[in-house]
């Protein structure tokens, strides 16, 4: 059974991360495109567009009404104004703090969870919840939820996982053990999470995301080799897009490669 090492989360690391999380359904069509080092980001916001994708399938089905109810109920107070009622917006919501905002969406969240954990509404519910714990500071609890959607039989959902799953496992810089030939090796959880994402070739995590992404660890630690093979897998990837095109800047950043013996 691999073993997981936790270590504190740095301020920086946590700071980074939060970074990433936006706001707004406007941000979503710029993510798809170019989602880089916004995996999070997409992840949390994945909600607010399924629910406008999926609305008619939702409402086909018994009890998703209602689950829809709650996860837009969920959305709108995430999304809600703080402080003082505008009188040009009075029937805006609002909240006197952050922390009320996050409180009131997360409540809404959890009762989707526990009254229709099946429905098709939870998924998205889940990965709202993961983006605001991960908002409030609580990582390791976010972390777990990325976990669990990473796993997924579900391809669209084990991509989302995924992508939270690395930035939230490179903020708690977790690290697992895992055979390699003959020993024991550790790497990071964040590695492991964006190798399975190009195995799953999800347009939800694209797999030249994950190789730059990739590429950019291995030259960290010195693996010029391997990083190389990984920027080149990206630049020739027919849908990898802006990744692609900055993985192949950067292999022409790369010094030439050894000569062949």
């Amino acid at each position: 059974m691999p073993r997981v090492k936790k270590n504190a989360v740095t301020h920086t690391a946590a700071d980074d991360l939060l970074d990433n999380v936006m706001s707004g359904e406007e941000k979503i069509l710029s993510l798809l495109t170019d989602n880089r080092d916004k995996a999070l980001a997409w992840a949390l916001m994945a909600g607010g567009i399924a629910v406008l994708a999926a609305g008619a399938f939702l409402f086909c089905r018994r009890g998703e009404g209602k689950a829809s109810d709650l996860l837009a109920t969920a959305l709108d107070n995430y999304h809600a104004k703080v402080g003082d009622a505008d009188p040009a917006d009075p029937g805006a919501t609002r909240f006197p703090t952050d922390d009320a905002r996050l409180a009131a969406a997360m409540a809404s969240t959890d009762r989707l969870l526990k009254d229709y954990p099946g429905s098709a509404a939870a998924r998205q519910a889940r990965l709202l919840k993961m983006g605001m714990l991960a908002e409030s500071g609580k990582t390791k609890d976010a972390y777990e939820i990325a976990a669990g959607l990473g796993a997924s039989g579900d391809s669209e959902t084990a991509a989302l996982g995924l992508a939270g799953q690395a930035d939230l496992a490179r903020a708690l810089e977790l690290k697992i053990t895992r055979r390699e030939g003959d020993r024991d090796v550790e790497v990071p959880v964040e590695q492991v999470a964006l190798e399975r994402a190009v195995e799953l070739r999800s347009p939800f995590f694209p797999a030249a995301s994950a190789r730059l992404r990739l590429a950019e660890m291995k030259l960290a630690a010195g693996k010029t080799e391997e990083a190389r093979a990984l920027l080149k897998a990206a630049q020739d990837d027919r849908d990898g897009g802006d990744d692609a095109r900055k993985a192949g800047e950067k292999l022409r950043e790369l010094p030439a490669a050894p000569a062949k013996a």
